[in-house]
């Protein structure tokens, strides 16, 4: 085929995009070439493995094995098709072929050293592969003969301790399974000694965890005939029957993240979530067996469909029925008691959050789902009789832990809350704890907590009043504190006066600081209670100078109890004040003063509340460690509490002494998981709290091991924020990060840090502009991203207008940050002739660098004369531009006058490279020419600034005007 045909033509255009990296188009064309080759010739042969190149390139790596296969099948011995092939087979996981390919390969090209030296490496990867399969098959077959056959007890433990090990990797997995071990290891499920019954159901979890059908295949296993996993989950072994449900949350997890829709996967799945329900409603199931099952609920309630299908399979009925069976706090019942049929202490505070995430996985348009209402309210019916409505009563309780608006709607259904008064005046002690519990609850609510402070007040009044145990009192009490803090911000909306909220906190100190009981119920009570009075101020400086409620808080917070953790969390923003503040702005003020003619309560702020008040306050808590409490509280399962705590840690990591603290009490490691896991305030607050320590902060020290590169998303996510301060800080952050390593830069250049800090570049506001400009010097030091800029076809080789532009000295608006890190970058990116020919052909390039020359900033004298030397070294044609006299008496100027030897060498390197390229005959003969000119030095800047002044549309009668 002659070179000028069609099709050559179209193969040599897709060779040109192939040196550019433009795989894709190169790919087209090369396709479109073979087409125009016909299928048998030597050139679509040649074509094909282009084709096969460009895959490989892409990472289509089975795609790339068939454009070889064509190439192959026109010419079977052609070296670089086998080579390519190989290097696809590798790829994609498959060494053996790879090794195949490529000792044929060398066979047919025996002079070919790197293929030979290829050919061996595989060999070897290939060897100790098959190492590898016969040690596992045979480590297989030997653990499941050991295990099911062994001679002693301890030979049979330790062969199934090792099939739970095998079982963690695929290919152990896929020979346990191939083995039939789901089958013939049902008998151990009978074996007398309970380490083989709990090993073996380990096994199965891992196997299960393998994949959907290894999951659906012990499911199937477990359950036929005697449903040998309903057994196992209820068994009186507490290990026993914690490995049983793990398999429930193994095989869940491995149906639920498929995505398979098909009837066989759902049927699986209904199975599983059936068999969940009846775990938690099981009476004979230990307390910690259940609490593992609610938990699956928990993890998985967002994933795929699997809250709709829990929830129609009975799950929120079966959660409520274990809520209503809490033990009451009079019982002081440890939580770790797992008698058969006993609920925990966190039972139902855990029954509450998975409650909360089938509510959030099931609502629509913010609403809860119908279904949902309906099972809440059935499972919430009250009687006559005081003592058999604490059940309802603690299934109410539930609900409001999780949906505080369903939960109301129970209380103000029907006859509930006169039942609730009766359970108040009546003689039993779980009944009236219960119905204080369960007002204090529905105080939560700030919209309901006025309408029941006139009905609740005087009943939690008399209880808190009472000769009562301290489980009692405390809750009638934060009921109160609860309707006392509605409108506690603002001291002239309070519902009750300064003095009553400082007598209210002054009586739950001692339940706070005094509780010795082993639970902490009452402590947990005297926190929460705490907690709502922080609204207001001077309760927050009461707290805040008693570091024996400090220190009680302190214990609360670092208990994990879920049921108190959204308040403790909310206590600490009212302590810091990191709550939303709406921004003074004039026309909010004249809109304050309109409210208060018209006679309307505008909320004021506190004098407790102002800066000095809130930076010691926040001095405190850093003091008193209060970071650990924080991280410990971050892990919570609720995201508002955890958007609370993104809140704290950002008002301390405000102050920069703080930062070292926040870092090593693990509240840097704390806020990367709230920045991924959070609401999406959190998540921006998160965010911003990590920028300001990367910005302040060594990010090695800060971040160490793979950690920074965790950093890099959500200091990206401030780029693309509304408000320019945390886009100049997430722009800081990736400065710094960005000087570390390449592996930082490219994870930049990933998540698509890289245009979005050039965008900045476009913005008015000179420090934003500064602050991308200065994180992408940084990133040039990859190669990657340097060949970007630096190479004609790179993709941001037309945006060094821009640099060239932004190192200007004479400008109206200049910044010497923005002119260092732009003149800075261009020093670095002229190590490449495309650049320099670039800086030449731009209308402003020479201009620009005279503007540095004449400055007085012997830093940006360096940088031009880097930018100049390298210019010069590029070509002699590049060099002749500095010929002209007024560029080379001005760099004569500066090399004979600067006092910085960095300057004064660079110059003569410079001057130097003239005399190379043979422009001037020495270096002598260049400072003749410009000895009689030095004297206008002077009137060149001059007319520089006049220049300048022209390019920014800025003429004299303007300025003047300007001064006038």
């Amino acid at each position: 085929m002659a070179e000028s045909s069609p099709a050559a033509a179209v193969k040599e255009e897709g060779n040109q995009l192939f040196r550019k990296r433009d795989y894709k188009g190169a790919l087209k064309l090369y396709q479109r070439a073979v087409d125009m080759f016909g299928e048998r010739s030597t050139d679509a042969m040649n074509t094909h493995k282009n084709i096969a190149a460009c895959h490989l390139k892409l990472k289509h790596y089975l795609k790339a094995i068939a454009a070889c296969d064509a190439a192959l099948s026109i010419q079977p011995d052609d070296v670089k098709a086998l080579f390519r092939r190989s290097q696809a087979y590798e790829a994609n996981g498959d060494p053996d072929k790879a090794f195949r390919d490529m000792a044929t390969a060398s066979k047919y090209d025996p002079q070919n050293e790197s293929l030979r030296l290829e050919a061996a490496r595989l060999m070897a990867v290939t060897s100790e592969r098959i190492n590898q399969r016969q040690s596992v098959d045979h480590q297989t077959t030997e653990m499941m003969k050991h295990a099911l056959t062994g001679d002693t007890l301890d030979k049979r433990r330790q062969a199934v301790k090792n099939c739970v090990v095998l079982a963690r990797e695929g290919a152990g997995a896929r020979k346990l399974f191939q083995s039939g071990a789901v089958d013939s290891f049902l008998a151990l499920l009978k074996d007398e000694d309970e380490d083989i019954r709990t090993h073996t159901l380990h096994m199965y979890a891992q196997l299960a965890e393998q994949s959907p059908a290894m999951a659906m295949m012990v499911l199937t296993t477990l359950t036929k005939d005697n449903d040998r996993l309903t057994a196992a989950t209820a068994s009186s072994e507490v290990k026993e029957a914690r490995a049983a449900v793990r398999i429930l949350s193994c095989v869940l997890q491995s149906l639920a993240e498929t995505g398979d829709f098909s009837p066989q996967h759902a049927a699986a799945l209904d199975s599983i979530l059936a068999l969940i329900v009846k775990l938690i409603k099981n009476r004979k199931v230990q307390s910690d067996a259940r609490d593992l099952g609610i938990n699956i609920v928990m993890k998985h309630a967002k994933t795929g469909d699997v809250a709709r299908r829990f929830m129609k399979a009975g799950g929120v009925r079966s959660l409520l029925l274990t809520a209503a069976l809490a033990p009451s706090p009079l019982l002081a019942m440890e939580s770790s008691d797992s008698k058969a049929g006993r609920m925990s202490s966190e039972t139902r505070g855990q029954v509450s959050v998975a409650l909360q995430k089938v509510h959030e996985a099931t609502r629509k348009k913010g609403q809860p789902d119908e279904e949902f209402v309906a099972d809440c309210l059935a499972q919430a019916s009250f009687g006559n009789d005081p003592v058999a409505n604490i059940q309802p009563t603690n299934a109410m309780i539930a609900v409001m832990l999780a949906v505080i608006d369903v939960g109301n709607q129970i209380l103000e259904s029907g006859d509930v809350f006169s039942c609730l008064m009766a359970m108040a005046d009546s003689e039993s002690l779980e009944a009236q704890c219960a119905a204080a519990e369960a007002l204090a609850f529905a105080a939560s609510d700030k919209k309901r907590a006025r309408g029941i402070m006139l009905e609740g007040a005087s009943v939690l009044k008399k209880l808190y009043a009472k000769d009562l145990p301290a489980s009692i009192r405390v809750r009638a009490l934060c009921g109160l504190c609860k309707m006392g803090a509605v409108g506690a911000g603002a001291p002239n909306q309070r519902s009750m006066e300064t003095s009553s909220l400082i007598a209210l906190a002054k009586k739950l100190r001692p339940f706070l600081v005094n509780d010795t009981s082993k639970t902490g119920d009452v402590q947990r009570w005297a926190a929460e209670g705490m907690a709502y009075l922080s609204l207001d101020a001077d309760v927050k400086e009461l707290a805040i100078q008693d570091e024996d409620i400090l220190r009680a808080i302190y214990r609360v917070c670092m208990s994990g109890d879920a049921t108190v953790q959204y308040a403790l969390a909310n206590m600490l923003v009212n302590l810091t004040n990191s709550f939303d503040k709406q921004e003074e702005t004039e026309e909010r003020e004249q809109l304050k003063k309109l409210g208060k003619f018209a006679g309307e309560n505008i909320p004021e702020p506190h004098p407790k509340d102002s800066d000095t008040f809130v930076k010691k306050r926040i001095d405190k808590l850093v003091e008193m460690d209060f970071v650990y409490a924080l991280a410990e509280l971050g892990k919570s399962e609720s995201m508002g509490a955890k958007e609370q705590v993104a809140r704290v840690l950002l008002a301390f990591v405000e102050e920069v002494e703080h930062r070292g603290v926040v870092i090593s009490q693990g509240g840097a490691k704390s806020l990367i998981s709230l920045s991924r896991e959070n609401t999406d305030k959190g998540k921006v607050k998160a965010a911003q709290a990590l920028a300001k320590i990367a910005i302040t902060t060594n990010p090695s020290t800060a971040f160490p091991g793979q950690r920074a590169l965790e950093v890099v998303k959500p200091c990206i996510s401030l780029l693309s924020n509304m408000h320019q301060l945390l886009q100049y800080e997430g722009a800081m952050a990736l400065t710094n990060l960005a000087s570390m390593s390449d592996e930082l830069r490219l994870k930049i250049k990933r998540e698509q840090g890289l245009s979005r800090l050039e965008d900045l570049m476009f913005e008015e506001d000179i420090r934003l502009r500064r602050a991308g400009t200065e994180a992408i010097v940084n990133l040039l030091y990859c190669d990657d991203i340097f060949k970007l800029f630096a190479e004609k076809g790179g993709r941001h080789f037309e945006r060094l207008k821009l640099w060239v532009l932004f190192s200007g000295v004479m400008q109206a608006d200049f910044d010497v940050g923005l002119c260092r890190a732009a003149s800075g970058g261009l020093a670095l990116l002229t190590s490449s002739p495309d650049v320099c020919q670039r800086i030449q052909e731009e209308p402003q390039g020479l201009q620009i660098l005279k503007e540095l020359l004449v400055c007085d900033m012997p830093e940006l004298h360096h940088r031009a004369l880097y930018i100049i030397n390298n210019m010069i070294s590029a070509s002699k044609e590049l060099a002749q531009a500095f010929v002209e006299k007024e560029i080379l008496m001005i760099i004569v100027a500066v090399t004979l006058t600067s006092k910085d030897t960095n300057v004064q060498s660079l110059g003569q390197q410079s001057l130097k490279g003239l005399v190379d390229h043979g422009l001037f005959e020495s270096l002598e003969a260049i400072q003749q020419l410009t000895a009689t000119s030095m004297h206008e030095l002077q009137s060149v800047t001059e007319r520089l600034q006049e220049d300048a002044r022209r390019r920014d549309g800025i003429d004299d009668d303007e300025e003047e005007e300007e001064e006038e």
